[in-house]
């Protein structure tokens, strides 16, 4: 070896001890230059010149005249050379990754894509209680506890919205709706669950880490369960409780969103009370006839179990309580699971329960079907019009003539219980506004049956 080789080689371990490199960088310099001699033309003086002249282009201080050659400085490194494992990915990229959800472009989905085959019902049933929309899913996934699926989604038309839904036996019931703001980087959403709710999280898929900060102090990490969506209990009082997300620097005095844990909305009393939380489809009507206390808890109950959640989450209003021919107590009521929409359901003492559709905004007339007593021969049509309606009437057929039924005009009792042939399938109802003239209804009776999951 020469002696500018050795002279070059003390020089550049003296500088080693300020790099970081993946392997040895001096070995690789090394090669570089026995590579270059190599394919010079001649072994002459003039060739080991520039052989040291390459070399001093990566070693600056080396050369007197720097100004004559281009500086590397920024420059991509040798492929000969291994990066350094400290480096990150560059920040500046990661919050356009992690930015604002855009309901237009929304984040890619994740989770279980077979879901997404069942995605045209629950298409249908957002569209009754927000007309005009169409939803988008953003995350998918078979709820453990309830063997259910469960479906976050963010919506357009008619106003920027996202929401919750979970499948059960009646169709799609609808754990959380609300409009969303322009920026948003983060959805949050505090579900029912078995023992205490559970905070649902969906953030973009780059976000790096979700925590969640019980009091606003004691931050910890969340486990996602996909990229950028995590579960936390919440217990105690959450008032405090916090949520931030981190990009993949991990800087906690820049995070890309921070912000409060939404409470969950859930009833705080019996069942039988009507808890604070309200859907926004909540129908204002006074409840009518005689409610027996005992049918409405187990009215309760069977909602609760037919969509696959716990008797606590879920609120009620009873719209009409009363009796058949045959002895039996009947209940007709809208019910909710918390966060979620209001669909009407009816109960019959003898445990037949009627799953309905989600209420529409301002419905003229309700309708509530059950299974006859044993040996009557027919079933049980409840009809309940508005508060203000006017005179309703049946006609058994699409020929048959219009009857009266119920109460000449509005009271607090204008229900009817009406003996439906069991095999009816184009009875009509014909319901009039407060003047007896204005007509609300004028139609069959079989769509006003149809639940989230089919016709009644």
């Amino acid at each position: 070896m020469s002696p500018i080789d050795d002279e070059l080689r003390l020089l550049l371990r003296s500088r080693a001890a300020a790099v970081l490199p993946a392997s040895d960088p001096l070995l690789g310099i090394e090669r570089r230059a026995r590579t270059i001699r190599r394919n010079r033309v001649t072994a002459s003086v003039a060739g080991a010149a520039l052989a040291v002249a390459a070399i001093a282009v990566a070693v600056p201080a080396l050369v007197p005249d720097r100004d004559a050659r281009p500086s590397l400085v920024g420059a991509t490194p040798s492929p000969s050379l291994e990066p350094s494992p400290s480096l990150a990915p560059s920040a500046a990229a990661t919050p356009a990754l992690a930015g604002p959800l855009d309901p237009t472009h929304p984040w890619p989905y994740r989770g279980d894509r077979s879901l997404l085959a069942d995605t045209a019902s629950l298409q249908q049933e957002w569209a009754a209680v927000h007309p005009g929309s169409t939803l988008t899913p953003l995350y998918g996934e078979v709820y453990e506890s309830s063997k259910r699926p469960q479906i976050t989604f963010v919506s357009t038309g008619g106003g920027d919205r996202w929401g919750v839904a979970t499948s059960s036996d009646a169709g799609w019931t609808f754990l959380h709706d609300e409009g969303l703001a322009a920026g948003t980087k983060v959805l949050m959403a505090a579900l029912p669950a078995d023992e205490v709710p559970r905070l649902l999280v969906v953030a973009a898929p780059a976000t790096a880490q979700l925590e969640y900060a019980a009091h606003g102090t004691d931050w910890k990490p969340l486990t996602d369960v996909q990229p950028g969506i995590a579960y936390t209990p919440l217990q105690g009082d959450t008032s405090a409780d916090q949520v931030r997300g981190l990009d993949g620097n991990g800087d906690i005095d820049h995070p890309l969103f921070i912000g409060p844990a939404p409470d969950f909305a859930g009833p705080t009393s019996s069942p039988s009370v009507a808890p604070s939380y309200r859907p926004s489809n909540y129908l204002e009507w006074q409840t009518r006839g005689t409610v027996d206390p005992r049918l409405e808890d187990q009215a309760v109950s069977a909602y609760a179990q037919a969509q696959g959640v716990p008797t606590a989450v879920v609120g009620h209003h009873v719209l009409w309580g009363g009796t058949d021919k045959a002895g039996r107590n009947l209940l007709f009521m809208e019910a909710w699971v918390g966060g979620g929409q209001a669909q009407t359901f009816g109960f019959v003492s003898t445990g037949e329960p009627f799953l309905g559709p989600v209420l529409g905004k301002t419905p003229d007339v309700l309708a509530y079907l059950a299974s006859g007593a044993p040996g009557t021969g027919t079933d049980v049509l409840v009809v309940l019009p508005r508060l203000g309606a006017g005179p309703f009437s049946y006609a058994a057929s699409a020929t048959a003539a219009y009857q009266p039924v119920g109460n000449a005009r509005s009271d607090l009792n204008n229900a009817a219980v009406i003996y439906r042939d069991p095999k009816a399938s184009s009875d009509r109802l014909r319901v009039l506004g407060g003047d007896g003239i204005k007509v609300l209804y004028d139609g069959p009776v079989q769509p006003l049956l149809c639940g989230v999951s089919g016709c009644g």
